[in-house]
């Protein structure tokens, strides 16, 4: 979840009539599944590195329920309820990622 918490600080995100609360539920909840999915995606690359990884590749593996079988695709789409796109959120979760990827894989 540590690293979910770096999307939290997008100006993207707009308080909703429910309060600001649930903004960050939402971001949470995808952010902490988006990463899940990234790392899948890196995972089947000749290289394994998060940085190789683009966004159409994780929006086509998001339409695969057999890949990462374990991640929710339901959570991920919690983005756009916290007032974020979801092309922009795979392109922020990517960006976010690629700069620790040394912290994140081996």
């Amino acid at each position: 979840m540590r690293h979910a918490a770096a999307f939290c600080g997008t100006p993207a995100l707009q308080a909703p009539p429910d309060g600001l609360a649930a903004v960050l539920d939402h971001a949470l909840a995808a952010s902490e599944s988006i990463t899940g999915l990234v790392v899948a995606c890196a995972m089947v690359y000749p290289d394994r590195k998060i940085s190789s990884v683009k966004a159409k590749s994780i929006t086509k593996r998001m339409k695969e329920k057999a890949f990462a079988r374990n991640v929710s695709r339901e959570n991920i789409l919690e983005c756009e309820k916290a007032g974020i796109p979801f092309p922009e959120f795979v392109e922020l979760a990517l960006k976010a990622m690629s700069a620790i990827e040394n912290e994140l894989i081996d």
